[in-house]
């Protein structure tokens, strides 16, 4: 029986971080195109908060949370394309996408909210 969860079985794998510490985090570009589902997985969509062709940036908020569904904020700078469907875990549903404009600017109301400069 494991003593942290009171379950029996699974896996005890040991830490390997030592292999991944030896080199730096690599920093990556921002993608071009994200696309975000308005279902997070709750079976709900969330409220779109944006429209096509509006310009967004990371931590803007583009969906709003409705029941259960959660609120969706931007993870990059740049313009909504279309909200749409497309493939999700779920089989199909409604995604904002946005195309990246490569700068990862931040939302000025978050960087207000956080007290950051």
């Amino acid at each position: 029986m494991n003593r942290r969860t009171g379950m029996r079985g699974g896996l005890h794998l040991e830490p390997h971080k030592s292999r991944a510490l030896r080199r730096p985090v690599l920093h990556l570009p921002p993608p071009r195109t994200v696309v975000l589902a308005l279902d997070q997985g709750s079976g709900q969509e969330a409220v779109p908060a944006v429209r096509s062709g509006q310009p967004v940036r990371v931590g803007t908020l583009i969906a709003a949370q409705c029941g259960v569904a959660a609120a969706l904020h931007s993870p990059v700078s740049g313009n909504v394309r279309e909200i749409a469907p497309r493939p999700t875990v779920r089989g199909t549903g409604r995604c904002i996408l946005i195309d990246s404009d490569g700068r990862d600017e931040r939302d000025p109301a978050l960087l207000r909210a956080t007290g950051a400069r």
